[in-house]
């Protein structure tokens, strides 16, 4: 394949990314992304026809009291769609708003899988009555769930379809997202309340997740904690 048919390729993953289906959107960014690496074309060139990094807001706010899984999350899913993680607030308020920075083909992948992560977690916790504690330990699995899932994907796309170079290369969050991101928003220490694990919600969570890119998980409740 030469450049030009790289170039034609890429643009037809990029106009696959905005596909409902978030396993479908993802695998054709991924491959976009490799076909990027391997050929050597920039984020920033012609396949995205002008357009530069940019910051959006998700739907999803949280504090560090409430919710403070959320970060854990953010950091999950912002760079498996070539996305920086940031939270934002305003001066003297505790609620922040979950955000991304990105181009913005990628930031239409990255945003609706998250907050479709959350709005699972969320539901399934209520759903199930679960304490704080609880809470916490299911949130704190689902996430480590996911994070399995999305390494056992990365395995078969590896093996199906790419070099493992060309696979740590397209992971990663593009140079230009990078510097936009670096030269805007600045590192926060934040502390996050302490609670004590619940081994059964938290295997309870994992299992959701290790399902949710599936979908498996979706409309059905968590196993009653014994």
């Amino acid at each position: 394949m030469d450049r030009d048919a790289a170039l034609e390729k890429i643009r037809k993953c990029l106009a696959l990314s905005s596909s409902p289906n978030e396993n479908e959107a993802r695998t054709a960014l991924l491959m976009a992304r490799r076909l990027m690496a391997e050929y050597k074309i920039g984020s920033g060139e012609e396949i995205d026809e002008g357009q530069v990094p940019e910051q959006r807001c998700s739907s999803i706010t949280y504090t560090t009291i409430r919710d403070n899984w959320v970060i854990d999350l953010l950091n999950l899913v912002g760079p498996r769609y070539c996305c920086r993680p940031f939270s934002t607030r305003e001066y003297g308020k505790k609620t922040r708003t979950a955000s991304f920075a990105g181009f913005p083909q990628d930031l239409d992948v990255c945003i609706p899988a998250f907050e479709l992560a959350v709005t699972t977690i969320r539901s399934n916790i209520i759903r199930s009555k679960l304490d704080k504690d609880e809470a916490d330990s299911y949130a704190r699995g689902f996430i480590k769930g996911l994070e399995a899932e999305y390494r056992r994907q990365d395995a078969e796309t590896m093996a199906d379809e790419c070099r493992e170079t060309a696979l740590v290369t397209v992971m990663d969050v593009p140079e230009e997202v990078d510097r936009y991101a670096n030269e805007r928003f600045r590192t926060e220490r934040v502390n996050v309340r302490a609670y004590r694990m619940n081994s059964g919600a938290y295997d309870s969570g994992f299992s959701d997740g290790r399902n949710h890119l599936s979908r498996k998980v979706r409309g059905q409740p968590v196993r009653q904690l014994k």
